[in-house]
């Protein structure tokens, strides 16, 4: 069998174009194609690997966040917890303090209001027995009583020391009216010995004494010379023992 080399090389020709046609027309784009395709495939997956990055920072940074928030949260209820157990404590001894305050004022006020009553119940039984002592004395009265007092005075007035008697001169001097009060009417003769014996115990001028009646001295006589007295009387001894019993009583009270 012949072989026609024209219609060989025609046929290898022809391959040879349309193998170069495919290469250039089908083949090339293709191959763009698929590599176009692998490249937007390519970063896609980047794309979604850093989206998944992305989200993975994001979840633990909201995880860190949230743990955080925890902590705070338990820190601060037991802060919480701790300062209101704290003021409730403190609130129970404020309000024990001042219950306790309260009752002791209760318990000092009645205290002091039986005190007084006791006091003044005390009092008033002690003033009324002063008052029927200063009534039976007065009744009981008479002359021989009066020129006894009379004499106590006298004595008591002789008696006095040294400057006792330079500080009754010196208010004698001071004083223009001085006077002698007592709890009866002295006679010419009560008043002519006091005034001797006030003249030589201060120097008393006899025409500037004053006599005076005073039945509020119980039993009893009193000077006075300007500031400075000298008494003697029954209502200094009541009245001593009434400062003396009154004091006791309220310090009982």
């Amino acid at each position: 069998m012949l072989i026609d080399w024209f219609t060989v090389g025609a046929q290898l020709l022809n391959f040879l174009v349309l193998v170069w046609l495919m290469k250039r027309f089908l083949y090339q784009p293709v191959l763009a194609a698929i590599a176009a395709r692998e490249q937007h495939i390519a970063a896609g997956l980047a794309d979604a690997a850093a989206h998944l990055a992305a989200a993975h920072a994001l979840d633990a940074a909201l995880t860190a966040k949230s743990t955080a928030f925890d902590q705070q949260r338990a820190t601060l209820l037991a802060e919480a917890v701790t300062a209101a157990q704290v003021q409730n404590v403190a609130l129970l001894a404020q309000g024990k303090a001042a219950d306790a305050a309260q009752h002791a004022r209760a318990a000092a006020a009645i205290s002091a209001d039986q005190a007084r009553l006791c006091a003044a119940v005390t009092l008033q039984a002690r003033d009324e027995v002063l008052a029927v002592v200063r009534r039976a004395m007065a009744d009981l009265a008479d002359a021989s009583l009066e020129a006894a007092m009379v004499r106590a005075f006298l004595r008591k007035l002789a008696e006095l020391d040294a400057p006792a008697r330079a500080r009754m001169a010196s208010a004698a001097a001071q004083d223009p009216a001085p006077e002698v009060r007592s709890a009866f009417v002295m006679d010419a003769n009560q008043q002519a010995a006091l005034t001797v014996a006030l003249a030589a115990a201060c120097g008393v001028q006899p025409k500037a004494l004053q006599f005076t009646y005073t039945p509020a001295l119980v039993c009893g006589i009193a000077l006075r010379l300007g500031g400075w007295s000298l008494a003697w009387n029954l209502d200094d001894y009541l009245q001593g023992f009434a400062a003396r019993s009154s004091s006791a009583l309220l310090a009982k009270a």
